[in-house]
Formats: structure tokens, sequence, C-alpha cells
């Protein structure tokens, strides 16, 4: 008998990339044992502009909450949560650190993926670790500059994801 795995993908994006990386992992695991969802967190007071940019860097920086809508999903009905976020000022998002405290609790495993303009990610997946408290099955980060070339990184994280079921 095969048992049906459940995952959830659950992101933010601001400004598209992450959305766009979202749907491209969901599209590539998507497969017969697996059932797999996709959910995107949505701010209940989003900042615009740039000075809406400014505002929630500086926020990112002082680690403050922002609040979200509820999620429509079940999180306790998933046996794996794959976290997406975008970095703002070295760190994760701020929708997406409310939602690990709102929801951690509720995770049965974890795997995270972000994506950035620059070279960071091993500290910010440290402190979505550190949040989560517990370790992921597996990271994928996608700068900037690998927009177009990242298939092997996003290969190797499908397969952990899939082996760690």
């Amino acid at each position: 008998m095969i048992i049906l795995k459940k995952i959830l993908i659950i992101y933010y994006s601001k400004t598209g990339h992450t959305r766009i990386i979202a749907n491209n992992l969901h599209d590539y695991l998507k497969n017969n044992t697996v059932h797999i969802d996709i959910e995107e967190i949505l701010e209940i007071s989003p900042k615009s502009g740039l000075l809406g940019y400014l505002m929630d860097g500086k926020d990112a920086i002082f680690k403050k909450n922002s609040p979200i809508h509820p999620v429509k999903k079940n999180i306790t009905d998933y046996d794996l949560i794959i976290i997406g976020t975008p970095v703002w000022a070295w760190t994760m998002s701020n929708p997406i650190r409310y939602f690990i405290k709102l929801y951690k609790n509720d995770f049965k495993k974890v795997a995270f993926f972000i994506t950035m303009g620059g070279t960071y990610d091993k500290s910010i997946f440290l402190h979505m670790t550190e949040l989560v408290e517990k370790n992921p099955i597996a990271t994928f980060s996608v700068s900037n500059t690998e927009q177009n070339s990242f298939s092997a990184k996003f290969s190797l994280f499908k397969n952990k994801i899939i082996k760690s079921l």
C-alpha cells in the first residue's frame, strides 16, 4: 500500500521572485505519490513604494512581526511544510517570521527556500531553524544572478525532499 504524503509549500513574495520559485517547486514536486498544495502568505497591511520598501527593511533588521491573514490550509494535515521567503535586510521577511511564530508547533517536518540579491543564505537558514526549533530536511537558495541557472541546486533540493518522505 502506498501512503500518500502531504506537502504544503507556503511562501511570501513581495516582488514576485519567491512566487515564481514556489510555483516552479510545486510543479516540479507533483507526482502520484505526493499530495502537494501551495499557499501564499498575505500581509494584513502591506507597505508599498520606496518608503514601504525601506520600512520593511528596517522592520526586518529589528525582527518585527508583520501581521498576516490566517492561512487557509490546516498546517497539521501536512507531513512537510516548505517555507519560502525573500531576504530583507540580511534576514527572512517579516510575514514569514510571523507565520513561523504562529504555526511552528504544528510543523512535523520543514524545508526552507529563499530568494535573495546576495550570498548570505547560511545565516538566514540558521535563523529560520532556530525560530522553527526543528532542523530542515533540505534548504535551497537562489540569488538574482542565478535566476536562469539554478536547475542543479533545485534538483538536489527536490531529491532531498522526496527521499525524506
